[in-house]
């Protein structure tokens, strides 16, 4: 498959639209994005991992999802769901904007000190 890229991410992830369709996706891969630019074409290989973004109403479109979350948490993410379809048959790779944005709220949660008082009181 062929995609003309729309934003680099990093070395290891971008923003991409499939020729043919124009459907946007997130392709992650070790160097996919290495010396590349935004409206390069470029071809997947084995290994290279392909999301569909899913977008919330107010975002509209995939480039607003993805700079809204720094692309280490979307790299992330997509090793975390890789780790995941070891062990499961399958997973839904329409996660991977929402596990993203949740890691990136966890860290930024972290690095303010700010946590959630358990509401169990057994902890």
């Amino acid at each position: 498959m062929v995609y003309c890229i729309l934003r680099i991410l990093n070395n290891n992830a971008l923003l991409a639209e499939e020729k043919g369709d124009g459907s946007e996706r997130i392709l992650l891969g070790k160097g996919i994005g290495f010396g590349k630019r935004a409206g390069d074409e470029v071809t997947i290989d084995e290994g290279v991992q392909v999301y569909t973004p899913v977008v919330r109403e107010e975002q509209h479109s995939a480039i607003h999802a993805v700079n809204a979350i720094d692309p280490v948490y979307i790299e992330t993410a997509g090793k975390i769901i890789e780790a995941a379809e070891k062990v499961f048959d399958s997973i839904n790779g329409d996660i991977l904007l929402p596990l993203a944005d949740h890691l990136a709220f966890a860290a930024r949660r972290e690095r303010e000190y700010l946590s959630f008082e358990s509401v169990y009181t057994g902890y």
